[in-house]
């Protein structure tokens, strides 16, 4: 519209495109860590997360709007999960600070922040986070009687335990009772790959536990020991 002082003279429409230039919102710094106490005392490095144990918590610092924009909302993406929150309408954050949770990946991720300004401008960063791998511990074992009719009982057993950086430590337990009871016998330690051997009566059948566990679980296996006796039974003096 055009004036001559207060007279209305007239009126022109164009169209024109504007390409918007340094306004989008930034953000001073990220930071990841575990706040898990129990994985950081293992790793002790809140930077490295362990797999499907520690809490990764993140922190936005610094985050502002340009060009007297404010800022909305943002988001937090890593391994396909995202999480997003929404933003004070002022043109500056000092900091956000939030719990993302459990991470199930195997090796590192690349975590993608993103924040939106009331304008819809958006500014998106990415930070590697340092994972390592952990499953269950798991063992193959053998449990048998001597020649498969005495009381003697042989067990040997091969764990397994994600290394953890070389921080985790493995512990095997055992423990037995007959078939026909309720309470198992007091756990038992053993080493990793190494035969034991105990006594269970061979005129029963017995339930055998061994539990494996590492610094954060444990895997429990239940064997079966069948009796001990033979059809036929010749002794040394042959009776």
């Amino acid at each position: 519209d055009t004036y001559n002082g207060s007279t209305f003279i007239g009126t022109k429409s164009v169209n024109f495109t504007c390409n918007v230039s340094n306004s989008n919102p930034t953000i001073g710094g990220i930071r990841f860590f575990d706040s898990n106490d129990k994985t950081v005392a293992i790793t002790e490095n809140n930077q490295i997360i362990i797999r499907n144990n520690s809490n990764l918590r993140y922190e936005i610092d610094n985050i502002n709007a340009q060009n007297s924009a404010t800022l909305k909302s943002y988001s937090v993406t890593v391994n396909g999960m995202t999480k997003s929150g929404d933003l004070l309408q002022v043109s500056h954050i000092g900091s956000v600070e939030q719990t993302f949770g459990i991470i199930n990946s195997s090796s590192n991720v690349t975590a993608t922040v993103t924040v939106t300004d009331s304008r819809g401008n958006k500014s998106t960063y990415t930070k590697k986070i340092n994972v390592v791998d952990w499953v269950q511990p798991s063992a193959i074992i053998n449990c048998q009687r001597e020649n498969n009719f005495y009381s003697t009982t042989n067990l040997k057993v091969d764990g397994n335990i994600s290394s953890l950086n070389d921080k985790n430590a493995m512990t095997i337990q055992y423990q037995y009772k007959k078939t026909t009871d309720t309470d198992y016998s007091a756990l038992q330690a053993i080493q990793n790959n190494e035969q034991t051997s105990f006594d269970i009566d061979n005129a029963f059948a017995w339930d055998i536990r061994v539990i494996v566990s590492d610094l954060l679980g444990s895997t429990t296996y239940n064997l079966f020991v069948d009796k001990g006796i033979p059809i036929v039974y010749f002794d040394r003096l042959l009776s």
